[in-house]
């Protein structure tokens, strides 16, 4: 029988293992979201393997690979290494053309890519090749490959794209809140089983002597008794709880960081890249400051601004493509890993619209994570953050774009 002591014990020992489990899984999620936000830095390393099996030459009791067998082994391990960078580090854009152009791209891999560690074990009795090896992926020059296979590159007349982002920062947050109900209990719940049973046995015995009889009795008994029970407790219950969202104040903030280094990646890529603002006198086009209202407080333009854009970018100035988006940045911080500076993080979501047809048409969409600034100042934390986020947008609208043809 399992003492009641017993079962407490056991059921306490059954919750700490929850609780363990549910802390370890904690950490490591929060591990796994770190290495995956680092896993297409610079630096980051990609793994990978092959096996190649080679010939017998000869007729001796053991065989060596030809050397073309030890590259086809280096290759092939380069390649799946390569594979895993794609995989997880090339945006959508990028990654139709990897898809795309394959065979050409693979063809160029040792220029793309440098090797951190091989080595190579030769098994002769069953004559295979396994090769292990190490690379980081050039950015710069994947870059350059996609920027250079560019239809826009390659057309010689590059096309107009204006652009306009309009941003808003959180200066004031406040966190969600949960309260105001009661707990609902319950009492143990104790059922207890009693089962009695009972025997008994009877002896007369009798003797005579002469004119008495004499008579003498004798009775037993036995009796079992069986006891046992549960208890159950029900968990309390919490009844009219009341969560509360969080709420952050907004202001507008200046994108002007953006600039430099989107025109200078749309520039690469055949492009020409031109402000919004720029288009207000040439086009007659309505003020930016309307546009990045509507963009910063709305996150999309109203039915009156694109049939404006339609009007003044389209028929008057004959500007094939516009591209536009809200930028959302965090309240900056005191940062948790450097003393004395500061912390922020800004993501951008938007697209580009075709305005040649006779209703815009999205040719290309983005929706960035959110990247992390830091920086002595909140506002160079800030700088820092967009211009990460301006280099993922604008080789992502350049990749969907060449990956569609676009011209």
């Amino acid at each position: 029988m399992i003492k009641k002591t017993d079962r407490l014990g056991f059921e306490m020992f059954r919750r700490y293992c929850g609780h363990a489990a549910a802390t370890i899984f904690a950490a490591f999620s929060v591990v796994a979201a770190g290495n995956a936000y680092a896993a297409c830095e610079s630096n980051a390393a990609f793994s990978a393997q092959s096996n190649v099996v080679f010939k017998k030459v000869g007729f001796g009791s053991t065989s060596k690979p030809k050397p073309e067998d030890l590259a086809l082994g280096r290759t092939q391990a380069i390649a799946a290494a390569f594979e895993q960078y794609a995989n997880e580090c090339l945006t959508g854009g990028q990654l139709k053309i990897y898809l795309r152009d394959k065979s050409k791209i693979t063809s160029q891999i040792d220029s793309l890519v440098t090797v951190l560690f091989e080595k190579q074990n030769v098994d002769k009795k069953n004559r295979q090749i396994k090769t292990s090896i190490k690379i980081s992926v050039k950015g710069n020059m994947l870059s350059a490959f996609f920027q250079d296979d560019a239809p826009a590159s390659r057309s010689g007349s590059a096309q107009f794209m204006v652009y306009i982002f309009a941003g808003r920062q959180a200066v004031t947050t406040v966190d969600g809140s949960s309260g105001g109900g009661s707990t609902q209990t319950f009492l143990q719940k104790q059922t207890r089983i009693q089962n009695q049973k009972q025997a008994n046995k009877a002896t007369e015995m009798s003797v005579q002597q002469g004119d008495t009889m004499m008579t003498a009795s004798q009775s037993e008994s036995m009796s079992k008794t069986t006891t046992g029970g549960s208890d159950e407790q029900k968990d309390a219950v919490v009844v009219g709880n009341t969560n509360t969202m969080g709420s952050r104040d907004y202001q507008m903030i200046s994108t002007k960081g953006m600039d430099a280094t989107f025109k200078e990646i749309m520039t690469e890529n055949g492009f020409r890249p031109v402000p919004y603002k720029a288009t207000r006198r040439k086009c007659g086009c309505v003020d930016a400051e309307i546009i990045e209202s509507e963009l910063a407080n709305e996150g999309e333009l109203s039915s009156d601004s694109w049939d404006m854009i339609g009007v003044c970018l389209a028929e008057k100035c004959n500007i094939p493509f516009i591209a536009v988006g809200t930028v959302d940045a965090n309240t900056p911080q005191r940062s948790k890993i450097r003393d004395g500076w500061w912390q922020t993080q800004a993501k951008i979501t938007g697209r580009v619209v075709d305005l040649r047809d006779f209703l815009p048409v999205d040719i290309a969409s983005f929706s960035t994570k959110y990247y992390d600034g830091m920086g002595a100042a909140d506002n160079v934390a800030l700088e820092q953050a967009m211009k990460k986020m301006t280099k993922i947008t604008a080789n992502e609208i350049t990749s969907q774009m060449n990956a569609a043809g676009v011209r």
